[in-house]
């Protein structure tokens, strides 16, 4: 009996590393599968973004050009 306890318990602790070092190895690849969506999703989210950043921009500048022009210019600082 004591023969079969020892040869289980040597078992069960050959699974129990056996099954640490998968986990630790997922915990590795899920670390490296992170990294890289995160970077595809930069990726994607440039090209998404910066053209409608372009048009942003061009709508603040139109924007506080007519308000320097229409509301400063004439009004705070009137030149006639």
């Amino acid at each position: 009996m004591k023969k079969i306890m020892k040869e289980l318990d040597q078992k069960s602790l050959e699974v129990y590393v056996r099954v640490k070092s998968l986990i630790a190895n997922q915990r590795g690849a899920v670390g490296k599968d992170e990294i890289l969506g995160i970077a595809a999703a930069l990726v994607v989210a440039a090209f998404v973004v910066i053209p409608q950043l372009r048009t942003f921009a061009g709508t603040v500048m139109t924007g506080l050009t007519n308000w320097w022009t229409n509301t400063i210019a004439t009004k705070i600082f009137p030149t006639t």
